[in-house]
């Protein structure tokens, strides 16, 4: 059972170390889709912490996905290619915003505006999300390097996942 305000599994959770990790071990070891069995662990660990933000994650990561090759394609149009690196770090900015300053926000909002005073995240039902700043600055960092051309954009879904969500890396940062 997890402990009263405590929704996230960490690495020295006995959960984590008798249960989850010799798990990963032998599913790793045991299976040849090992890509699939890193991601699909990563998952189940993410979502530990807030499950219904899975499919946060997971849109994070298809469009993401989906940009970098967009902005592969259109290289050889800076204009184009460029604008499409601006969506993308838009979007990931919204997405960085909402799921962790949107709470300051309304409470600067309610103090500069009294109609508002009392607004906060919590009260709209706004769950936190976990990581947000690391793999939100993690796909933005990819999606320079495939404009300036210092990496190729990734062609395999699976893999392109596994970097942004892999358990090891996504709760420990950078």
């Amino acid at each position: 059972r997890r402990r009263p305000g405590h929704s996230l599994m960490s690495f020295s959770d006995p959960v984590f170390l008798f249960l989850f990790l010799p798990s990963c071990l032998i599913a790793f070891h045991a299976l040849r889709q090992r890509d699939w069995v890193l991601l699909t662990l990563s998952l189940c660990f993410y979502a530990w912490g807030e499950p219904a933000l899975v499919w946060v994650m997971i849109g994070s990561i298809v469009v993401n996905f989906l940009l970098g090759r967009r902005i592969a394609l259109t290289r050889a149009r800076p204009a184009v290619a460029r604008a499409w690196l601006a969506a993308g770090v838009t979007l990931n900015l919204c997405l960085l915003v909402t799921f962790k300053y949107l709470s300051f926000l309304l409470g600067m909002l309610g103090e500069l505006a009294p109609p508002f005073a009392g607004w906060s995240a919590k009260e709209t039902g706004m769950p936190s999300l976990l990581g947000v700043s690391f793999f939100t600055f993690q796909a933005m960092s990819y999606l320079v390097d495939v404009y300036r051309g210092d990496y190729e954009a990734e062609r395999n879904l699976t893999r392109f996942a596994l970097f942004k969500v892999f358990f090891p890396q996504l709760i420990s940062g950078p």
